[in-house]
């Protein structure tokens, strides 16, 4: 049997899939009251549905991942980010796909989030986060907001 041969023969299902995604850390500051943080939940019919997750989502091929950020955060919160800095990148390789996540502070947007997409959306004390499920590759952002 060739090399040629051999190569051809592997199956397809052992190569990982690769998975760019940005996410917001957007904060709240009220009154009298702990900083807050606005988290989503997954829908049911997606992967790792009903877990709660910081707003974002997939970079299309050649998108700068800022850009990825405004747009998903527009799309899923009708919010329009001005500026945002790098808080944390996180991969995860999960049994079907390796995610490369890279989580921004929000630092400046205008409207007021809202879900535009109907996704549940909460604002909570960055104190009261271990209590929602996140999935796996979101808890060392978790983590690292605690200890802010």
């Amino acid at each position: 049997m060739s090399r040629q041969t051999f190569i051809e023969t592997l199956p397809v299902a052992n190569v990982p899939t690769s998975i760019d995604v940005v996410a917001g850390i957007i904060f709240r500051n009220l009154p009298d009251k702990p900083q807050q943080v606005l988290i989503a939940k997954r829908p049911l019919d997606k992967d790792q549905g009903g877990l709660w997750e910081f707003p974002g989502g997939k970079v299309e091929p050649d998108e700068l991942s800022f850009k990825a950020l405004k747009r998903e955060l527009n799309e899923e919160l009708g919010i329009d980010v001005q500026s945002a800095e790098l808080f944390k990148k996180v991969s995860f390789n999960y049994p079907n796909k390796l995610v490369n996540l890279s989580f921004y502070k929000v630092l400046k947007f205008s409207q007021e989030p809202h879900s535009a997409e109907n996704q549940e959306i909460r604002w909570i004390p960055i104190s009261m986060l271990p209590e929602y499920q996140f999935p796996e590759a979101n808890l060392p952002i978790v983590k690292a907001l605690l200890s802010i």
